[in-house]
């Protein structure tokens, strides 16, 4: 029993006696909020990536990036959103948006907001709306059309905008996957975990 005791305030004594380790970003001119485009659908997975282009517009960037599938089908995503010199600051908003061209389909539009805040003890990124919209060639009819985002501010991980998007048509032929946008605070180091 006395070893047992002995043990239970020896334990007491070392949580007690812990050091708590924080770590600052002092490379403030470093810091941005990177947008990113995900690919986590059937459509580009297997993708050959044939062309990539940017093109800045005042305190706007376009990229524009060309795909061919397996069967040979072209897809086009155009993605605009600030760039990082205007989005370096701890406290901000940007609206991006992001285009889906799909050769004999048509064209799916995400455009999604976001805001950030950094400070010493608080650091969120929170998706503030999304919308999205379709330009269907006249064989393509919709199976599903879901757009949504991330509820919040979030602490650790994105912010995201998407749609989840399903066409066919009346050769049996369809076409799905999603068209996303994420916002990171990349400069996080947080205890907040």
């Amino acid at each position: 029993m006395k070893r047992k005791l002995s043990l239970f305030l020896a334990g007491c004594i070392l949580c007690l006696n812990c050091v708590n380790v924080f770590a600052m970003d002092n490379n403030i001119e470093q810091k941005d909020i990177n947008y990113s485009i995900e690919f986590e659908d059937d459509l580009l997975n297997n993708a050959t990536k044939i062309n990539e282009e940017n093109m800045t517009y005042g305190d706007r960037i376009t990229t524009v990036t060309t795909y061919v599938l397996a069967d040979g089908t072209e897809v086009v995503e155009t993605f605009t959103r600030g760039n990082n010199l205007a989005t370096r600051s701890d406290f901000g908003s940007d609206t991006a948006s992001r285009t889906r061209t799909i050769k004999d389909w048509g064209s799916v539009t995400v455009t999604a907001s976001f805001k950030w805040e950094k400070s010493k003890y608080v650091s969120y990124v929170e998706c503030t709306s999304v919308s999205a919209k379709h330009n269907l060639n006249e064989d393509a009819k919709i199976k599903k059309w879901d757009v949504d985002k991330t509820d919040g501010k979030i602490n650790i991980g994105s912010a995201k905008g998407y749609v989840d998007y399903h066409f066919y048509n009346s050769l049996g032929q369809y076409v799905k996957g999603n068209v996303k946008i994420t916002c990171t605070d990349t400069g996080k180091i947080s205890d907040n975990a």
